[in-house]
């Protein structure tokens, strides 16, 4: 017995050697890492504890004293209540944790193993102040605090080009509790209110002077006005196709008379060709640099100019070819397939099993691009969604079973959500392909319910599921063993899947449900198991397995009516 316990204390001795250290880290104090006053204390059971001494304001984390290592990485998104376990997520998307009120003198126990977090102590009511902090009020980043006049915050300040956000701050001890920028691209739109988000994209201010910063939190807009505002850029395009000039230089004059010149330069589209200017000009002609020149046209944004008219909207086409749109969420465990937008730049998702779980889009187009308004979208309606990688929505007024159509426009990064009709399913095809057919076969027709029965012979190889829905191909898999006889929940990636050794031989059947992307893979022994009654007989029925079923429920199931045998569906 005593050397069993001097084991188990040389053990535990062991893992207190080898644990993490862990460390509290905010804008409580300064986002310093590797904070003493900050680091947990391992516990044998597992768990880690801190009693700080101090206020815990809202937007904190936990890691291992550095930023480098995403596993060791703590945050949330959700605000954490005094008390209840509040549940972790962990890696290097993962947000700051709220709380709604400060905290004097915390209690923290924090298990990693199981993600979780729980706090006591004594709450404080929190008061909320904002400052924007940048790089546009010198060199280096630093904070300027906004005031408060009918629940709106202002600023005004010499500036200069940078960038910039708005710092939330607690008024008691001045740290920050939150970060708030672009909910689009970063790009100042001067004197127009532009949407904010928390945790978003750094705005870009590129005028020179005095500017004012005008926040508002309720309608979470920030409007930037500039006494010297820079002049914004505009696109315009030439059709030389018949012209066919060596070279087309654009001559534009602004208000003064004054002139300058730019070369213009090729597009995708075979003779027209594109140039730059900003609004500060107001006229254009064009010339090939010797005797041809156009007559002096009004300068407008994306427009299309020739020799012989003075321009009409034209918008450069765009190649979708090579653009991946994805949707995922929780109704499909976050799977990556993404899909082409068609010519018009808008991406379709038929019949999609939303329901009340959260989702994203994510575009791809060499470098991937997130978007979600970070809340309930509201239904039958084209609605602007903005970049923002680490929130997600929701449908208004969905219900746990809810299906929907979902359209997206890359081109406007608008999303528009409608009740889907019911599906038609002999719209879909279900293909087994792989090495071992070249990755090229026939596909097989699922009937009204959804069930397409595929028959693949010596699948020997790695495979997947090709499903064609009418529209478009989405390929579904289960990385790893796919095991007979047994339904198989399968995800839309880019994995592949092989059978058991002993069923890469012979006659396969695979039973594919279109609805819920689950499979059943039946080697050719479970069918011929089955044995045959004199004529006449009763139904009698076989799942899928070949083991009789006296009461079928609703499902597939083998069928044996006298010397006949066949597969059918109970409804």
């Amino acid at each position: 017995m005593k050397k069993f316990y001097l084991l188990l204390v040389a053990l535990l001795a062991s893992v207190a050697a080898n644990a993490i250290d862990y460390y509290l880290i905010g804008g409580f104090n300064s986002w310093t890492t590797s904070d003493p006053n900050c680091k947990f204390e391992a516990q044998e059971d597992g768990s880690y504890v801190l009693d700080y001494n101090g206020t815990l304001t809202s937007g904190f984390k936990i890691n291992d004293g550095t930023w480098s290592n995403d596993a060791a990485n703590f945050g949330g998104n959700a605000t954490l209540q005094l008390g209840v376990p509040y549940s972790l997520t962990v890696g290097g998307s993962s947000g700051n944790i709220p709380v709604d009120e400060n905290i004097e003198n915390p209690h923290l126990v924090f298990i990693p193993a199981a993600k979780i977090l729980t706090i006591t102590g004594q709450s404080v009511e929190a008061e909320t102040i904002y400052g924007i902090h940048g790089e546009c009020f010198g060199s280096d980043w630093e904070t300027k605090d906004m005031t408060e006049a009918d629940g709106k915050w202002s600023l005004t300040a010499e500036v200069i080009p940078g960038g910039f956000g708005i710092k939330v701050m607690d008024k008691a001890s001045g740290a920050q509790t939150g970060w708030i920028s672009s909910a689009a691209d970063g790009v100042v739109t001067y004197g127009s209110p532009m949407p904010c988000v928390v945790d978003g994209t750094n705005w870009t201010l590129n005028a020179d002077g005095a500017c004012e910063f005008i926040f508002d939190p309720e309608a979470m807009t920030l409007t930037v006005n500039a006494a010297n505002p820079p002049a914004a850029e505009i696109v315009f395009y030439f059709d030389n196709s018949a012209s066919n000039w060596d070279e087309v230089t654009a001559i534009f004059t602004n208000e003064a008379g004054d002139e300058d010149e730019y070369l213009m330069e090729e597009t995708s589209v075979a003779g027209i060709l594109e140039a730059y200017a900003t609004d500060a000009y107001t006229k254009v002609k064009f010339t090939d640099g010797g005797s041809n020149e156009t007559a002096e046209y009004d300068l407008k944004d994306s427009y299309l100019y020739s020799t012989t008219n003075s321009g009409e909207p034209y918008e450069l086409p765009v190649d979708y070819s090579s653009m991946y749109v994805t949707l995922f969420g929780t109704f499909n465990g976050w799977a990556d397939s993404g899909i082409h937008p068609a010519d018009d730049g808008i991406a379709t998702f038929s019949n999609v099993a939303i329901g009340t779980g959260e989702f994203k889009i994510k575009t791809w187009d060499g470098t991937d691009a997130y978007f979600s308004t970070g809340g309930a979208v509201a239904q039958d309606e084209w609605v602007k969604i903005y970049g923002n990688r680490d929130a997600n929505m929701t449908v208004e007024g969905a219900t746990a079973d809810s299906r929907f159509d979902v359209q997206f426009n890359v081109k406007t990064s608008s999303i528009f959500i409608t009740v889907a009709a019911p599906v038609d399913y002999t719209k879909y095809y279900v293909t087994v392909i792989g090495d071992f057919n070249n990755w090229t076969a026939e596909g097989t027709q699922a009937n009204a319910e959804g069930i397409a029965e595929v028959k693949v012979s010596d699948v020997n190889t790695s495979f997947k599921f090709k499903v064609y829905n009418g529209t478009a191909d989405t390929y579904y898999a289960n990385d790893g063993e796919l095991p007979l006889n047994t339904l198989v929940a399968l995800s839309g990636n880019s994995d592949t899947m092989v059978l058991p050794a002993d069923a890469q031989e012979g006659e396969v059947t695979f039973i594919y449900n279109c609805e819920t992307n689950e499979v059943k893979a039946i080697h050719d022994s479970g069918v011929e198991a089955i044995s045959i009654d004199a004529d006449n007989a009763a139904p009698v029925y076989y799942n899928l397995q070949g083991v009789k079923v006296s009461q079928p429920a609703a499902g597939l199931y083998i069928v044996r009516r006298g010397d006949k045998v066949a597969k059918e569906i109970i409804r």
